[in-house]
């Protein structure tokens, strides 16, 4: 497993949480529960002389009289620094309340009713995988735009269109039939086919000078479906704008 694999399962296992009923299913140290957070992460030190670091909540705890005490032994006697941790932590704890009966609930956080989909759990790892991604929801997937046009654009700012550079790279061509195809100057590449090659520049040009607009191409698509909209004024102008991009895209 790869360092940015682990992380990946890490904030997935921390973006579950439990809602604590009668505490007979959440494990007290090692489970998110209480604050957002895990309690081994806050108190390691406490966690290491636990006496029972696997133990769920119901086990570190006694109904006495209708109320619920918290009983948390520990290996040895503490230290001054960890008995005034211990006592922050009963203190942190004294206003909760288990319910004995309820059952604990495991709930997934991205979602407003917390419950897992498919989708929240899809966003989160691209924010994970991909921090510096933008969402492009609504620049790409317009009703207005052909399906086909849709899933083009969106392999073209994932850099996973089929391009000659692309087939090199899997080893499927040599490197002398990878330049471009209009230019046969440079690798083709997604940016340099849709963007940078010169006569494909001077479409741009031409376009954005029909348009009255001052503007130079940035160095990705990404960066260009980002900013396209920003150059023009009013709803209908801006559909239009961003609509034309698409299409010339397409067509190249």
């Amino acid at each position: 497993m790869t360092l940015k694999d682990s992380f990946v399962s890490s904030a997935l296992a921390n973006n579950c949480r439990f809602v604590v009923g009668n505490g007979s299913l959440t494990r007290f140290w090692f489970d998110v529960w209480f604050n957002g957070s895990l309690l081994k992460v806050i108190y390691p030190q406490l966690y290491i002389l636990s006496t029972k670091p696997n133990a769920t909540i119901d086990d570190m705890s006694n109904w006495e009289q209708g109320e619920w005490k918290w009983e948390l032994a520990w290996r040895r006697q503490l230290f001054l620094f960890e008995t005034k941790q211990a006592v922050y932590l009963l203190s942190s704890l004294e206003s909760f309340r288990l319910k004995a009966t309820t059952s604990d609930k495991k709930v997934w956080s991205s979602s407003a009713d917390g419950g897992y989909t498919v989708k929240t759990c899809s966003l989160l790892i691209d924010r994970i995988m991909n921090p510096g991604l933008r969402i492009f929801k609504a620049l790409i997937w317009q009703k207005e735009v052909s399906p086909k046009v849709q899933s083009f654009l969106w392999l073209a700012i994932q850099n996973r269109l089929c391009t000659k550079n692309f087939l090199l790279c899997r080893n499927i061509i040599p490197v002398d039939q990878a330049f471009c195809i209009f230019c046969e100057n440079e690798i083709e590449t997604s940016n340099h086919l849709l963007l940078h090659c010169k006569p494909v520049w001077k479409l741009w040009m031409k376009l954005v000078d029909w348009w009255g607009i001052s503007s130079c191409l940035p160095c990705c698509v990404d960066d260009l479906l980002h900013q396209w909209t920003n150059l023009v004024f009013g709803k209908f102008r801006r559909k239009a704008w961003s609509m034309l991009s698409c299409c010339v895209r397409w067509s190249i």
